[in-house]
């Protein structure tokens, strides 16, 4: 330390105030990184949660829609399912089934870009739940599909009697469709709400 005390004391005061912006430039860089951090945390849940939460709205309309499409074909038996009223709302409801399974996919790629992102242990659990609820949705929709085909064919038949053997299997999808997308609709929200939450942190 000798050094140091032989220093003119205006050499000391210069050593002094250097080492005071040293340490103030290491705490701004410090700072200016955390900020940066702040800031792509805050774009990425911007950039993947509301168009995911969009995504699920959408889906969620287009599948009532087209169970109520399909509840309006359920009404036309024997010669009635031959005239043009029930060929327009067919083509209707075929047409729902492609804007369904469009809207699916969309909303199953919007989650896999929320998986891409890092998030809080909070967060990343309300995704694994709405994942669940979304894939279980795709498979109760998968089986509608079927099932719808199966009654057109029965209706534009005219064997109405044959729906009989359809409609257990169809009461069961629906109530399990009811239950699905309520959850479905309940943990899309609880994921856009904690991550509105972890937003509000960064903020």
């Amino acid at each position: 330390m000798n050094w140091f005390i032989n220093l003119r004391t205006k050499y000391k005061l210069f050593f002094g105030f250097g080492i005071v912006i040293v340490f103030l430039l290491a705490l701004t860089g410090i700072e200016n990184l955390q900020s940066n951090r702040s800031l792509v945390q805050y774009e990425s849940i911007l950039n993947t949660q509301i168009p995911l939460n969009q995504a699920g709205s959408d889906v969620m309309n287009d599948l009532m829609r087209e169970r109520v499409l399909f509840g309006q074909l359920l009404n036309y038996t024997g010669l009635t399912a031959t005239g043009s009223d029930f060929t327009d709302l067919k083509e209707q409801f075929i047409q729902q089934q492609r804007k369904v399974s469009i809207a699916l996919a969309r909303t199953g790629h919007q989650l896999d870009n929320v998986a891409r992102e890092e998030f809080s242990d909070e967060v990343a659990s309300s995704y694994a739940n709405a994942q669940k609820q979304y894939l279980k949705i795709s498979r109760i929709h998968e089986s509608f599909q079927d099932l719808a085909a199966s009654v057109l064919a029965v209706l534009e038949s005219g064997n109405t009697q044959s729906l009989s053997g359809l409609r257990a299997s169809l009461d069961e999808n629906t109530m399990a469709f009811y239950a699905s997308i309520d959850l479905f609709g309940y943990e899309l929200k609880n994921l856009f709400d904690v991550s509105k939450k972890q937003l509000e942190n960064i903020e």
